[in-house]
């Protein structure tokens, strides 16, 4: 019996490794970007959400606090993203943003 083929079956990740940015570490491969957004203080605990333009797909993260070299930082982390156009939601001032991520890389914003 020949069964078909299907595209079901998702292809492997390959050369994943970490992107040190400011003290914070972000996974990335070569099939998949990465997004780091930088807040203020009052953002801490506050979640942000990034739409996929394409499928329309919601992913959310926390603006988290990090330590480096004694100074505190607050970022929202968006590791291993599928690279394409993204649009986050209105935040705290913020209108609505337009990014791009590619593959291998990490975008920044900045909103502190």
């Amino acid at each position: 019996m020949v069964y078909p083929r299907t595209n079901s079956y998702q292809a492997r990740e390959t050369g994943i490794h970490n992107v040190s940015i400011r003290g914070v570490t972000i996974p990335v491969s070569h099939q998949r970007g990465g997004l780091l957004i930088w807040g203020n203080p009052t953002y801490k605990g506050k979640n942000v959400e990034l739409t996929a333009r394409k499928s329309g797909d919601t992913l959310n993260a926390c603006f988290v606090e990090h330590m480096r070299n004694g100074r505190i930082q607050y970022v929202a982390v968006f590791p291993r993203l599928e690279p394409g156009d993204y649009e986050t939601g209105y935040f705290s001032g913020h209108s609505y943003v337009r990014i791009s991520i590619s593959s291998g890389y990490v975008t920044q914003l900045d909103w502190s």
